[in-house]
């Protein structure tokens, strides 16, 4: 048998009433492991986990492969993982979700989506009747926009997808002299931000990109719409308020938050500046992937994964 741990108690629960029968037809023997008390365990030979110190990895040492049941691994001790030669895996099977999540941001931003609610709500129809014309307040279309796309990996290119119909071109980073169809490149971020009328964040968070769209790139980004559902942190926090309080931004939507609740603190702010505070933000809790099939898509691919590394098949190994 495959010895398998899993600290992630719905990935665990999912195996448990939907899936034992295809893994143990594999011979994956799987078994749940309190992420709160790690003990040692010499036979697990991969971890289903989306956190894990190098002392707790202390307690695998027979460990050759780890599976992150999501798409972030910012959260692992990575130089820990690659000294001991642990390959790292994730799932990205919820990108169409996210994707989904980053155009009905961009479209509540770009329509007035959530004042006009707001205003409805106390009776107010937004200048219908003394508007000009009687049209009252405008909004603003995403037909025929240029879109540019921070990160082009599964969740751009499932967002690159859904724009299509809006008829705009697509804009993305050249990245290591890969040749992308259907898109305008370009060399910089800068020049990136220049060009777009919408700037979309979908990539991970690490060293490059965290606090890359910065008071330089903002200013770039002048009367136009950012929407950030890569990670909080991608942005300078105290350079978006800044934005956002002198009006530069034309709108902002985001899915992803510098602030984020725990057992002790079930809820907060997710910022320490009143982000929520502008008419032109729209704001959701980090939940893109939590779409109501979500689950069940994440943790069949999971499944796969630990079926295909079991035979010693590697070819989804992202580091």
């Amino acid at each position: 048998m495959y010895n398998v741990g899993i600290t992630h108690d719905r990935v665990f629960g999912f195996f448990k009433e939907s899936y034992h029968q295809p893994l143990t037809d594999m011979g994956i023997d799987y078994h749940f492991i309190d992420p709160k008390a790690h003990k040692f365990n010499a036979t697990i030979k991969t971890l289903v986990t989306g956190f894990l110190t190098d002392e707790e990895l202390e307690n695998y040492p027979n460990l050759e492969a780890l599976i992150v049941p999501f798409a972030a691994i910012n959260q692992l001790d990575l130089e820990a993982l690659e000294r001991r030669n642990i390959k790292i895996f994730n799932t990205s099977a919820h990108a169409k979700f996210v994707a989904e999540r980053a155009l009905a941001l961009t479209l509540a931003v770009m329509g007035k989506i959530v004042l006009f609610h707001k205003k409805l709500e106390r009776g107010d129809w937004a200048d219908r009747i003394k508007g000009n014309g009687g049209t009252g307040i405008k909004w603003t279309s995403l037909f025929g926009k240029n879109v540019a796309i921070y990160g082009y990996g599964n969740i751009g290119k499932a967002l690159h997808n859904l724009l299509r119909p809006f008829g705009g071109q697509i804009g993305v980073l050249n990245y290591k002299d890969r040749e992308f169809a259907g898109v305008k490149t370009f060399d910089s971020l800068e020049d990136m931000a220049t060009w777009c009328d919408v700037l979309i964040i979908t990539t991970s968070l690490n060293q490059t990109t965290e606090g890359r769209i910065n008071t330089s790139i903002l200013t770039r980004l002048k009367d136009r719409v950012l929407i950030n559902v890569g990670r909080g942190a991608i942005i300078e926090e105290a350079a978006l308020y800044e934005a956002l309080n002198t009006g530069r931004l034309k709108g902002f939507g985001s899915d992803v938050w510098y602030n984020y609740p725990d057992e002790n603190t079930p809820n907060c702010a997710p910022s320490k500046y009143p982000i929520g505070a502008f008419e032109h933000v729209v704001m959701t809790p980090h939940n893109g992937g939590t779409e109501d099939t979500s689950g069940r898509v994440k943790y069949i691919d999971v499944a796969t994964q630990l079926i295909q590394i079991s035979r010693r098949d590697y070819s989804r190994q992202i580091k």
